[in-house]
């Protein structure tokens, strides 16, 4: 299926993907985000944000000091051709192909 060069695809994933510890740094990463102007104030080093139920990421190539938990979810969601991932807390199903992480969701 070929989409328009300006549609970018998005995964859902569970935030079971992620350790607790990354959680933890995507919202350290969002506490000093303007939701206006984006990066003007965050440390984020891609594009993500907040949800109220976790985060949207942009999948990036530049995987300098990322937790290894969010780039393999990054490279899973590349792997099937999509640009974003959603994390979120309410979605209870997991895909078998990544590692599930018991010790907290966001």
């Amino acid at each position: 299926m070929s989409l328009h060069p300006g549609i970018r695809p998005m995964m859902l994933l569970s935030t079971a993907h992620l350790t607790a510890a990354t959680q933890a740094q995507l919202n350290t990463w969002c506490q000093s985000m303007d939701l206006v102007t984006r990066f003007a104030t965050t440390s984020a080093p891609f594009f993500m944000g907040p949800t109220d139920y976790g985060w949207l990421v942009h999948c990036t190539d530049d995987k300098d000091g990322l937790p290894a938990d969010l780039l393999a979810c990054m490279a899973y969601a590349k792997e099937h051709n999509c640009h974003y991932l959603l994390f979120d807390s309410e979605t209870v199903d997991t895909r078998d192909d990544l590692p599930v992480h018991e010790e907290g969701i966001a």
